[in-house]
């Protein structure tokens, strides 16, 4: 299976997430993207790149020894309902959260106070 871009794309995503420094025994990120409405293509497509690059790399030991763990959210490229998901990812305790392709979804989480330290 072809993964291209999402692949791609989730992979310098995860390599980013490297510089976190964390006191936890897994690393938590969080994808947000359009899992429904006219977008949701593009959020699939996402998701499935995320979900295999973290799957490919837990499989060669995780991140210098820690497992991924990958929690994904649709945030529907809407403000509202980016806002609404902010606090799903602040519960799972994400250490960063990557995806975001729409303007209004990206600048409600950069906002929302829920995951100012994330």
């Amino acid at each position: 299976m072809n993964l291209g871009l999402p692949f791609k794309i989730a992979s310098l995503c995860l390599a980013a997430s490297l510089s976190v420094s964390h006191a936890s025994a897994e690393i938590n990120l969080g994808l947000s993207v359009p899992l429904s409405g006219s977008l949701a293509l593009l959020g699939r497509q996402a998701e499935t790149g995320a979900r295999a690059a973290v799957e490919a790399a837990n499989a060669n030991g995780g991140v210098n020894g820690e497992a991924i763990r990958l929690t994904v959210v649709d945030d529907e490229c809407s403000e509202e309902e980016a806002s609404q998901v902010a606090g799903q990812l602040a519960e799972a305790q994400v250490q960063a959260v990557f995806g975001l392709l729409c303007f209004e979804s990206a600048f409600a989480l950069r906002d929302n106070d829920a995951l100012r330290d994330t």
